[in-house]
């Protein structure tokens, strides 16, 4: 990002002037509004606006029904594909991505294993989003503990962290697993080479297992079904959703930073204060 510019960010808003006759005022719309009160924007869907649908909360739409949940679903449904009874592990468990795939592999029929930062995490892992067991990787020897939680292994991984918990996870595949990539909050996204890598690759090739990753951009086409899915299972209570709330855009630099060091439990959002309304 050019220095200066207005910090990227999807936003959840009201439109308070248009010159649209389909989007009027007063109407909830999400979209890529950056880190600011008030946003100009033209068009529609990616890098434009969409209009909240009837019945459902605007920032859910940042979350559970938006590029989280999306990916979520697509990673667990078209590159996991468990059945019944697979084991499932899922990486940041208790993030905005994590806690909705491993729920939805949980509705599905799965044993699901989380893995979370802290012990608090991974209470809510199990006792609230109801995952069979939850690994905190703060703790010595995870591929230990995770052998002993998965003793046949895993047969889908859904990996949002990288290095040593992706490692770990390797180590414990099944056979013909499929190891889904979603993210790496492990490296901190800085732009150069990563500190921290994986050393068990081979065991993608001695377990028989795919390791694929993807950008959920590409499937615009699955988005209309996930959000239905996904507002079903919500409504059904078959999904919990997280958020974690902090007020003042003043504190977006400090939410931001705080997703690397696991301060969130699920989406974190930051809620904009109330601004007058632009004279024109």
């Amino acid at each position: 990002m050019p220095l200066g510019a207005v910090m990227r960010g999807a936003g959840a808003g009201v439109v308070v002037v248009s010159h649209r006759s389909d989007v009027g005022v007063d109407t909830h719309v999400v979209g890529d509004l950056g880190w600011q009160e008030h946003a100009v924007v033209a068009g529609d869907g990616v890098g434009g606006l969409t209009v909240v649908p009837p019945g459902i909360e605007p920032r859910r739409m940042l979350g559970v029904y938006g590029i989280p949940g999306i990916t979520a679903y697509i990673g667990v449904t078209r590159y996991g594909r468990p059945e019944p009874g697979d084991t499932v592990l899922v990486t940041a468990a208790a993030g905005a991505t994590g806690s909705v795939a491993a729920q939805i592999a949980r509705t599905l029929g799965c044993r699901v294993i989380g893995v979370a930062g802290g012990s608090e995490k991974c209470r809510w892992a199990t006792d609230v989003a109801g995952l069979d067991a939850c690994l905190d990787h703060h703790e010595a020897d995870l591929p230990g503990r995770l052998r002993a939680a998965a003793p046949e292994g895993v047969a889908v991984v859904l990996d949002g962290v990288g290095g040593p918990v992706l490692d770990a996870a390797l180590v414990n595949l099944a056979r013909g697993a499929r190891v889904v990539v979603v993210g790496a909050l492990s490296t901190g996204y800085d732009g150069g080479t990563p500190t921290v890598g994986i050393h068990h690759h081979v065991e993608l090739g001695l377990r028989r297992a795919r390791m694929e990753g993807f950008v959920v951009l590409d499937h615009l086409d699955a988005f209309g079904e996930a959000v239905e899915r996904l507002h079903g299972w919500v409504e059904a209570g078959d999904i919990v959703v997280a958020e974690h709330v902090v007020d003042g855009l003043e504190h977006a630099p400090a939410a931001l930073a705080g997703l690397f060091t696991g301060r969130n439990l699920g989406k974190q959002l930051v809620r904009v204060g109330a601004a007058p309304a632009p004279t024109r």
